[in-house]
């Protein structure tokens, strides 16, 4: 029983480092992208 709860645990844990790994990757793609349009639009001018 003991074992059980500590892999789950270091699941758990594992899930919200790729997790918050994932929602970085986004959030700079993200940027990126937003980044990029803006570069362009100026780039019109």
């Amino acid at each position: 029983m003991y074992l059980l709860a500590w892999s789950f645990n270091l699941i758990t844990i594992t899930l919200k480092k790729h997790t918050l790994f994932l929602g970085e990757m986004l959030n700079y793609g993200y940027k990126g992208a937003h980044v990029n349009a803006l570069n362009r639009s100026l780039k019109q001018f």
